[in-house]
């Protein structure tokens, strides 16, 4: 089981760049907490980086990072990386994955990315090979996300069945699960 963290994270606020918002401090603060939690951190503007480092995390090299985690700003099927005109769609990933997710798991830390039917999300899923799709149906508050997300990465690294994993963050975590619109697909 490798559930290490390759996070890829879009610029928030592309029209201001002394913005210091992000999520790898969330990241730097569990590696301090929890010794085994390993992470590698990214920031990406254009859909050039983000297919480069996703064919980096895709190699036999970097396995042990087993979750995909895109933060970024998000709507239906899509990804915002920075601005209207540096968008990707949920078909971008799948062909850029292409099948290459064998035992890995993504992560939309996005507002409304997942707000699409079952159905979709499961050919994602099956057309990527990856374990499981996670991410939001709804617009959600960043520190509330952020919060629900290092619960996640925690029990990423702590169970190895993603199904209890599910349960443990659906029961443990039941009003922000449903107020995030949690997706959980394994």
């Amino acid at each position: 089981m490798y559930r290490g963290v390759f996070c890829i994270e879009g610029e928030w606020n592309h029209t201001d760049l002394s913005d210091r918002s992000s999520v790898n401090l969330l990241l730097e603060t569990l590696s301090q907490v929890e010794t085994d939690f390993e992470y590698i951190y990214r920031r990406v503007a254009k859909k050039e980086e983000l297919d480069y480092y996703l064919k980096k995390w895709l190699q036999k090299k970097y396995q042990r990072y087993g979750v995909l985690s895109l933060a970024m700003h998000g709507e239906p099927r899509t990804l915002e990386l920075a601005g209207d005109r540096n968008k990707i769609t949920l078909a971008d990933l799948e062909k850029t994955i292409a099948g290459g997710g064998k035992g890995r798991v993504v992560y939309f830390g996005s507002c409304d990315t997942l707000d699409v039917s079952e159905s979709e999300i499961k050919n994602f899923k099956k057309n990527t090979k990856v374990e499981a799709v996670i991410g939001y149906r709804e617009t959600v508050e960043w520190i509330e996300s952020a919060a629900f997300e290092m619960l996640l990465f925690n029990k990423l690294q702590y169970y190895k069945t993603l199904s209890v994993i599910e349960k443990r963050l659906r029961e443990d975590y039941k009003g922000l699960s449903e107020k995030l619109g949690l997706v959980f697909v394994s």
